[in-house]
């Protein structure tokens, strides 16, 4: 076997598994830098400090090479869980991607279909009132025209409804007095009260 064939064939084994050529490239940079060691400390060094500079150089080595193989564990486990996550991946698509979703994309109508008729609710039945609602409602219309312009509360009260001073008892439009506050005035019809209050 030449030296050809031996190299070529050192060549593909390292190509062909580089954890092998990563450690052989750190080796190979440990054998220089012992060599450029060796050649500049000279011949004048003692034995004991060259044996402590070569302990030192193994122990970069060790550590060197502790560090590559941390690295390829590293990188192994990434690679392992990778290929766990591509295994466990559940890739079936249950619905199609390319059917719209009809609550975002109405279908239009065609042009040629009627509009529906829009439902239109029943008009409210309203009570006939009775007349003796009618007749309360009346009153009560009655006396909110009256206006009630200002009140003097003493021992006998009195207050001026449109322009008129009246007193406890006294008649305006049909409306007896019965009450006068400093605020406001109750004015009675029938069995109907009705209370007046000065405008602000």
């Amino acid at each position: 076997m030449n030296v050809a064939a031996l190299k070529n064939q050192f060549i593909g084994e390292l190509r062909a598994n580089k954890r092998k050529a990563g450690v052989l490239a750190v080796l190979t940079v440990v054998a220089v830098l012992l060599g450029v060691r060796l050649l500049m400390s000279g011949s004048g060094e003692s034995p004991q400090a060259a044996t402590a500079q070569s302990n030192t150089t193994m122990s970069d080595v060790a550590k060197a090479l502790q560090r590559s193989h941390g690295a390829h564990r590293v990188r192994r486990e990434r690679e392992d869980q990778r290929q766990r996550y591509i295994e466990n991946f559940d890739a079936s698509i249950t619905r199609d991607l390319f059917e719209p979703d009809t609550a975002f994309f109405p279908v239009p109508k065609d042009p040629g279909e009627a509009e529906p008729e829009p439902a239109t609710a029943p008009e409210p039945v309203t009570p006939t009132p009775n007349p003796e609602q009618i007749r309360r409602q009346q009153i009560r219309q009655e006396a909110r025209r009256l206006e009630l312009q200002s009140t003097f509360v003493s021992a006998s009260p009195t207050a001026m409804i449109d322009g008129k001073v009246l007193g406890l008892g006294d008649q305006i439009n049909g409306f007896e007095v019965v009450k006068i506050t400093s605020q406001s005035c109750v004015v009675k019809r029938e069995d109907i009260e009705a209370e007046l209050r000065l405008r602000p």
